[in-house]
């Protein structure tokens, strides 16, 4: 089973947007905890498109929406949003934790 589905609504994509899309996600999955799942999809509607990225794993969901006039600017956007969500949930995971505590946890083991 995939970890990771973009799927499109209300419009059939080039296939530039839909590999372009796919790569996206795939970026997203690899920056995100490593038991996630994903899915996205962009959606036409009246006036633009609708871009949705959802990160699905233990230590949390994640979410990205956005509204653009167009469809890559949407996914672009949304796909930004997400990155930076994932880059917070990184540098915020550790926060007062003692760096040094791995290092001597696998000390000890080893003793």
């Amino acid at each position: 089973m995939s970890r990771a589905k973009f799927s499109f609504k209300d419009f059939e994509p080039s296939e530039t947007l839909r590999t372009t899309s796919n790569q996206a996600l795939e970026r997203i999955l690899d920056a995100a905890p490593s038991d996630s799942m994903a899915v996205a999809r962009l959606t036409k509607r009246i006036g633009g498109y609708e871009a949705l990225f959802e990160v699905f794993s233990h230590s949390g969901q994640f979410t990205a929406r956005t509204f653009e006039a167009d469809a890559e600017s949407a996914l672009n956007f949304a796909a930004s949003q997400m990155m930076s969500r994932l880059e917070a949930w990184k540098l915020s995971r550790f926060e007062g934790a003692n760096p040094d505590d791995g290092f001597l946890q696998a000390a000890n083991e080893r003793a």
